[in-house]
């Protein structure tokens, strides 16, 4: 291993020698010396060198899953990551009692934050399933400090990319996007992921292989980053129908119920669900029964009466996290149509409800 091919930062990935292969073997990293006339030279402006990240392991098969919930204690969850740099297991981060990997993001070194994955025979229709939470500690709406989840077929080549990348109106010719099926890219922060999250992906045939890793990383330069946590990771073959939102996968790809959910995916409600919703924003009781997630919005009149199609309060959203109104569970069974009042920014541009129609990024002014 020359200077010259080192003295940037390299990763490298070596198959081992079958004459390694032995029950009794050991490796070593040595730099030589010089001899001059019998007589050893120390050699202090030999080059230094730095070591790190060493695996030697692996194995001939690839696992096809990975369970991982950081509960059981005298288990080791090594097997299951390569490196987690600066992490910690710990319980109750952001309002978790369970045990969890967890990045305080305290020694405001500069270092990147990593949890990677060993390699694993990934096949066409399985899943990936976690629980994140990032910058819940954070009080402002700047200085967002992302972690992705990206993935590699090539653990010789230092080449990753996301997991799912972000499909739009506006980008609904791009590679990997399919017409009318609109999601985020996975890439989480205190925007999409301030409070404990289940993430539950199918994962494109693209990132088949028998030896594909995945990892999640929060880059940046900045000294100070968010803390992030990651908990209950399931990666194999996928549970019935996801579990359907409403459970979570385990060993064997089955379902584990939330409260309230039972069947084999999950599905079936245990008492009668609500078939309709009626709600004009005027009663904060009748808001509270209806809807299951409101973020980055509040009951105001910021875009004033909606008027002539609706008066008085509306649920208006300005806030910098996710905007977003999601309904608590509905029988759907006899219904037969969805009718609302919309307003994005104004015809009058005011200070509290406009948007801007000079910015090229259309998804800032779509709603979906």
């Amino acid at each position: 291993m020359d200077y010259q091919k080192y003295i940037s930062i390299r990763h490298d990935y070596i198959l081992l020698p079958e004459e390694a292969l032995t029950n009794t073997t050991r490796l070593r990293w040595w730099q030589p010396f010089v001899i001059n006339n019998g007589i050893v030279v120390s050699g202090f402006d030999r080059a230094q060198w730095a070591l790190d990240n060493i695996l030697i392991g692996g194995a001939e098969i690839n696992p096809s899953q990975l369970v991982d919930t950081f509960d059981d204690e005298g288990i080791s969850h090594e097997e299951n990551w390569s490196f987690y740099p600066n992490a910690v297991r710990t319980a109750g981060f952001c309002g978790n009692p369970s045990f969890h990997l967890y990045w305080p993001n305290k020694k405001k070194d500069q270092t990147y934050n990593i949890l990677s994955s060993r390699e694993l025979i990934i096949q066409p229709g399985y899943m990936i399933q976690f629980k994140i939470v990032v910058g819940c500690e954070a009080t402002s709406c700047g200085d967002l400090h992302s972690v992705m989840l990206e993935y590699s077929k090539d653990a010789r080549l230092d080449s990753w990319q996301l997991v799912q990348t972000q499909c739009l109106p506006s980008s609904s010719n791009s590679v990997g996007c399919s017409p009318f099926q609109f999601h985020e890219a996975t890439i989480y922060n205190s925007v999409n992921s301030s409070t404990w999250k289940r993430i539950t992906i199918q994962l494109p045939d693209h990132v088949s292989s028998s030896a594909t890793q995945f990892r999640w990383i929060q880059k940046g330069e900045e000294p100070e980053k968010q803390s992030w946590a990651i908990d209950h990771v399931y990666i194999g073959e996928a549970c019935p129908k996801l579990c359907s939102g409403h459970g979570y996968c385990t060993t064997g790809a089955i379902c584990i119920c939330d409260e309230e959910y039972q069947g084999d995916d999950c599905s079936v409600f245990n008492h009668e669900l609500p078939s309709y919703i009626k709600d004009n924003f005027e009663s904060a009781r009748i808001t509270e029964i209806n809807w299951e997630i409101i973020q980055g919005g509040v009951i105001g009149n910021g875009c004033g009466q909606l008027a002539p199609y609706a008066h008085g309060d509306s649920l208006y959203f300005n806030g910098c996290q996710i905007r977003q109104a999601v309904t608590k569970s509905l029988d759907l069974m006899r219904a037969s149509k969805i009718m609302f009042v919309l307003q994005i920014g104004s015809l009058s541009q005011t200070d509290s409800c406009n948007t801007n129609l000079s910015d090229p990024n259309t998804a800032l002014s779509t709603v979906l």
